[in-house]
Formats: C-alpha cells, sequence, structure tokens
C-alpha cells in the first residue's frame, strides 16, 4: 500500500466517523445492501442528509451514484478521489458520476468495507450473518500470536488485534486480502495486523499461534453446481474445516485454542458428523467443544442455496435447487446445522470432545433463534 493510499484511508476513515455514519448506520443499515425496508426508508431520507453524510450514504450504504461535486465535502483533492478510485473503493461510470463496489459495515466499533452483491458476479470479499456470528463469539487470548482463517474482510483479524500481540488474516482470494489491508488502515490497526494472500496453512509455513480463528465456507455444495466461493464447504459443508483441523497439531501452540464456526448435515436428531468429529479429536489429542444453537430445515434452505447459485454463478434456479435436493437424499439429511466449535491444545490432557445440543429447529435463525 502506498503512503498516499494509507494517508487518503485515514482521511476517509475521519470523515465517515464525523459526518455521523456509525450513528445512522444501527438504525437504517443492514448487512447486505438489497431489500431491506429500513434501506428503502432511508433512500427516501437520504436528500434530506447534510453533506457528506448524504454522499458517504449513498455510496457506502445504498449503493447509489454520486456526481464528483458531491464529494468535494468528503474527498479534499482529486488526488485523494483518485487514490481510492485506484484501489477499487470507488469507480467511476459511463456518466462520468461516482459509485463504490463495496459496503461500509460498522460493527463494534470497526469500519469494515466488504464487496457488494452483484447479480451474475461471484464475489471475493465476503461478509455474512456468519462472519458476524463468529466475531460475537470471538475470545482471543491477551498478548497472543493470532491467525484468522478466510479472513475475508479481515473482520476477525480486526477485532482480535486490540487483544493480541500480533495478527495475521490469510485468504485464498487476492481481492480479499486487498480489501482486508484497506479495514486495516481505515481503522489505524497498526502495523502488529498482517494479511497474506494464500491456501489456508500454506501461507505460514511453520508458524505457531495461541488463537487461530475461521469463518470458512460452510455450506454443503453439489459437484454438477458452480456455487459461490465463499459458501461452497464440499459435498457435507466440511471439507474445508477439515483441512483446519488436521493442521491444529502443527500450528496451535501448547495451550492454545482455536474457534471456528460451520455447518453438518442431520437429521431431526442431530448432526451425523458427531463420531467424525470424536475420531478427529481423539487421533490429534486435542479437546474440544461443540455448540449446537439451532437445527434448520433444509426444505427451508432450498430456495436460498438455489438462489446463491442462480443469481451469481449463472445456474439455473429449478436445475440448482434439484441438484440441491439430490444431495440431501444421498446424505439422508433433512436438517442442516450451523455450529461453534472451540478446540484447545493442552499439555498432558486427555482428548475429549464436549457437545452442547441446545438446538432447537427454526425456520426464522441460521446462527441464533430469533424471537
Amino acid at each position: 500500500m502506498t503512503p498516499k493510499l494509507r494517508d487518503t484511508l485515514f482521511r476517509l476513515g475521519s470523515a465517515i466517523i464525523k459526518c455521523g455514519y456509525a450513528d445512522l448506520y444501527p438504525i437504517y443499515g443492514s448487512l447486505h445492501s438489497e431489500g431491506p425496508r429500513s434501506l428503502f426508508t432511508i433512500e427516501k431520507q437520504v436528500h434530506d442528509f447534510p453533506e457528506p453524510l448524504q454522499s458517504i450514504v449513498k455510496l457506502f450504504l445504498l449503493g447509489l451514484s454520486c456526481s464528483q461535486n458531491d464529494l468535494e465535502t468528503c474527498f479534499k483533492s482529486q488526488d485523494e478521489l483518485s487514490e481510492l478510485i485506484h484501489a477499487g473503493v470507488l469507480s467511476v461510470n459511463d456518466d462520468g458520476t461516482i459509485s463504490s463496489p463495496l459496503v461500509l459495515l460498522i460493527f463494534m466499533g470497526y469500519m469494515v468495507f466488504f464487496e457488494r452483491r452483484t447479480v451474475g458476479k461471484d464475489i471475493q470479499c465476503y461478509m455474512g450473518d456468519d462472519s458476524l456470528a463468529l466475531a460475537c463469539h470471538l475470545m482471543p487470548p491477551p498478548h497472543g500470536r493470532c491467525l484468522d482463517l478466510c479472513t475475508g474482510s479481515g473482520i476477525q483479524a480486526l477485532l482480535s488485534s486490540a487483544r493480541s500481540k500480533h495478527v495475521i488474516g490469510v485468504d485464498l482470494q487476492k481481492r480479499s486480502v486487498e480489501i482486508a489491508i484497506m479495514n486495516r488502515e481505515l481503522n489505524c490497526c497498526g502495523e502488529h495486523v498482517e494479511f497474506r494472500n494464500g491456501d489456508l496453512f500454506s501461507a505460514i509455513n511453520d508458524e505457531q499461534f495461541d488463537f487461530i480463528c475461521a469463518n470458512p465456507p460452510l455450506l454443503p455444495g453439489a459437484e454438477n453446481l458452480r456455487d459461490p466461493i465463499v459458501a461452497d464447504g464440499g459435498s457435507d459443508g466440511l471439507e474445508i474445516i477439515r483441512t483446519i483441523i488436521r493442521g491444529l497439531p502443527r500450528h496451535l501452540n501448547i495451550g492454545g485454542r482455536c474457534q471456528v464456526i460451520g455447518t453438518a448435515l442431520g437429521d431431526s436428531k442431530g448432526p451425523y458428523c458427531l463420531d467424525e468429529f470424536a475420531q478427529w479429536f481423539n487421533e490429534y489429542k486435542l479437546s474440544s467443544m461443540l455448540f449446537l444453537p439451532v437445527a434448520f430445515p433444509l426444505e427451508q434452505l432450498l430456495d436460498g442455496l438455489a438462489g446463491n447459485s442462480s443469481i451469481y454463478c449463472g445456474e439455473d434456479f429449478e436445475f440448482a435447487r434439484s441438484s440441491y435436493q439430490e444431495l440431501f437424499l444421498r446424505n439422508n439429511a433433512t436438517h442442516l446445522y450451523p455450529f461453534f466449535l472451540t478446540v484447545f491444545r493442552e499439555k498432558n490432557s486427555t482428548p475429549g470432545f464436549q457437545i452442547i445440543p441446545h438446538f432447537r429447529t427454526t425456520t426464522t435463525g441460521f446462527w441464533t433463534v430469533l424471537q
């Protein structure tokens, strides 16, 4: 990152704070920029907002365009505007107006950019309910070394940086790493937060950590479908999580812990993976705790899964839906179980696997039961 872009992001962060976006976002904001009624309400009101709040809301929440004249109160010079355009924070439309391919989230005191979902485009830098769910559970130890796998926007790495001595975020997608670095500068998190482009542990060689967290692609994916790259966790959703668990004996320090979020197929009695999990932790001499908050009927997920393949990857909706139905039938699965997994590596401890089956069947909440 150039010093000029670093300075521009610092000034952009200051403008975002001063204009009131952080106060407005919890009232009207949404994780996703398409569809919610609250965003429809704010779109009717945005023209009454003072500048620069009006332009920042248009660009980074609503996905609307602004004229370059409108942006004079946001950016001090044409050079700053050019820096953000070059970095992909802003883009120039055919009519000369400015828009943004990014959404700006305000969460737990941090400003976080991630890619806006666009029809016909598979995003690389993802933010979803699972990202925030893991963030709410995150418990990095103080003054340790932290590794955030599948870092995406870098939100877990940024949150961990407040307690950790050094943080490394890793992502396979180059654009995610670029955006995560910009989020680091936007929040002035310092050089003890580092981001690397690579495939899980291959990016860190033999380094070891006191804390490892991961929000990997975690949904079941049909082999004959193009699924969003940030969602496809293999046929049972556990493919990448298996790789992460296998790497813990090598990369997690004695006394360290790992927090992972995921999903597992099962029936109304529970997930099918419990015996496999128990075998993992016995083989790798680790102890663990699995928390199951809800059981979600797969029939209620079919349209959403098929819609993602159709809207973002160009698959035929009915073909995608039937492909998922076949996948679940082959696995004799009727429910999907979101889970939070914490793994401990302790010296001379007996391997163990504790299950907390708190789940209730729900169709209104995925990571928590919404009343």
